[in-house]
């Protein structure tokens, strides 16, 4: 974002005053804040717009979306979001659609960690996956994990690659630990 938006040819360079952009992806909040703090010297204006529900969502319009940024864009730029998500939220300041993406990134990374421990423990003690999967899901344990993560990657990708889920999971605890560093340096109100 930081080479789009700033850098030679960027957007600060040859859009207009009034310009908005929307930032959709997980981006980091403190850069994310540097980065629309340069644009306003523009006149430019920035959400950040974290999304939540992969493509499948944005080609039906179900993704939810967390905002961050003046409330008057955000209101602007709600018939454009409403075109890929229902479940909009307006988070707050700029960055806060990104720390709200980060934090739910950090919860399912650790409840899908977790899903997957339950897992293995089930599968070391004998207990067939799926029918396990199957109880879970019935049961208080279901979560987005279990009900979809698990049955459509896991099951099918355990037996080719054991290892696989920690190609996915571990570029989340970085961007958690910035987003903790953030909070640990701001004033509180």
């Amino acid at each position: 974002m930081e080479t789009v938006c700033l850098g030679k040819d960027g957007i600060i360079e040859g859009a207009a005053a009034g310009t908005i952009v929307i930032d959709l992806t997980s981006g980091n909040p403190p850069q994310t804040a540097q980065i629309s703090a340069r644009l306003a010297e523009k006149g430019i204006h920035m959400i950040d717009a974290g999304v939540s529900g992969g493509v499948a969502g944005a080609e039906v319009a179900t993704l939810g979306i967390m905002v961050g940024g003046d409330e008057k864009v955000y209101e602007q730029c709600l018939p454009i979001l409403r075109a890929i998500g229902q479940n909009i939220y307006h988070m707050g300041k700029i960055g806060a659609g990104h720390m709200t993406k980060a934090l739910n990134n950090f919860l399912s990374a650790a409840n899908y960690l977790a899903a997957s421990e339950a897992l293995t423990v089930a599968s070391k003690c004998g207990l067939d996956p799926t029918k396990f999967v199957g109880a879970v899901n019935a049961s208080s344990g279901m979560s987005f994990a279990t009900m979809r993560r698990i049955p459509n990657f896991v099951l099918k990708a355990i037996s080719a690659d054991p290892q696989w889920i920690f190609t996915v999971m571990l570029p989340i605890p970085p961007r958690a630990q910035s987003c903790r560093r953030s909070v640990a340096s701001a004033p509180r109100p």
